[in-house]
């Protein structure tokens, strides 16, 4: 099939099909060419702001160093834990939030999900639809216990916990849990 020569110039100059020197070149462009945002901005607290500052990721990195170093640490024992609010109802204003605690570590592997549902009883249909070995619970206690079941830490192989500051992660009996269990959080 011969095409006639004017669309012929056009697929020759389209920008698909211009070879591009590397793949930075093409980031960048993307980044230009970018118009729209991808997800609605969400408003950041004044602590969270105060505690993001090149002083404060400084100290951060400084003591990661210094446990990696005292604990050697490999990439499949360093996890990053962290907690979402999920709601059952799409809408944009969710009446019922359950919590979902997830990890993955440096190597990629991830924990499946670990929902806290706010009831008193917990049944077996409310994980209908869940990603396989998803468990839940039906009050906020127990996520650690989860964590463990998947990392198995030992004296010999401890883990590295990177976790933000909510409290189901520093309240005192999730952090003596985590100390008998060669768990070291941060």
């Amino acid at each position: 099939m011969k095409l006639c020569p004017e669309v012929e110039e056009d697929i020759k100059e389209h920008p698909v099909r211009r070879k591009k020197k590397n793949f930075a070149d093409d980031l960048h462009d993307l980044n230009n060419n970018l118009k729209t945002s991808l997800q609605k901005p969400e408003l950041t607290s004044l602590g969270r702001l105060m505690g993001f500052n090149k002083i404060q990721v400084g100290r951060f990195f400084d003591l990661l160093r210094d446990m990696k170093l005292k604990y050697k640490f490999g990439p499949g024992r360093i996890s990053n834990g962290d907690e979402n609010d999920l709601s059952m109802v799409p809408s944009k204003q969710p009446i019922v939030l359950f919590p979902t605690v997830c990890s993955i570590n440096a190597q990629g592997t991830c924990a499946p999900p670990y929902i806290i549902f706010p009831r008193v009883q917990m049944r077996p249909e409310l994980l209908n639809g869940c990603p396989p070995g998803s468990d839940a619970i039906a009050h906020p206690s127990g996520w650690i216990k989860y964590f463990i079941k998947f990392t198995h830490p030992s004296e010999e192989n401890p883990i590295l916990l990177i976790a933000d500051n909510h409290s189901s992660h520093c309240s005192l009996d999730t952090i003596n849990v985590c100390r008998s269990n060669s768990i070291q959080t941060y």
